[in-house]
């Protein structure tokens, strides 16, 4: 099966901001997630672009922008997979996130990774329940 191009090159550049992002090349990160973002056909791959841009935005100490992008990316995760979903739950991970870096709120924090941990699966459930700890 052909994949749509439009996709691929979602996919491409969402994968090239996030290695960016890992090195800590944030002008790059920011040029690649923007052209996902401009790409982004689907409603899931475009909640993974915003949620790669809440947390560059978090990085870079610009929490407007990360909270905008967090409502739009827990939106659409919402909607397209469900309240009760792997999706769901790295909302609430990453919401957890803006609500202890942005707004310094570790007891709301703790809650969101709470709820976090009750969806994820491997990995992502241990990042969540060791977010839980250093939260509470």
């Amino acid at each position: 099966m052909k994949q749509d191009p439009t996709v691929t090159a979602a996919q491409t550049a969402l994968e090239a901001g996030e290695a960016a992002l890992q090195a800590g090349d944030f002008r790059a990160a920011d040029d690649a997630l923007r052209g996902a973002l401009a790409a982004a056909g689907p409603p899931l791959l475009r909640a993974a672009v915003l949620d790669a841009l809440v947390r560059l935005g978090l990085d870079l100490g610009q929490d407007l922008a990360a909270e905008r992008w967090l409502d739009e990316c827990a939106s659409l995760r919402t909607e397209h997979a469900g309240e009760i979903s792997v999706e769901a739950g790295r909302s609430w991970a990453l919401r957890a996130r803006f609500r202890a870096l942005a707004r310094h709120d570790h007891k709301s924090a703790a809650q969101a990774w709470q709820h976090a941990a009750r969806f994820l699966v491997g990995t992502e459930r241990a990042i969540a329940l060791h977010g839980l700890a250093a939260a509470v």
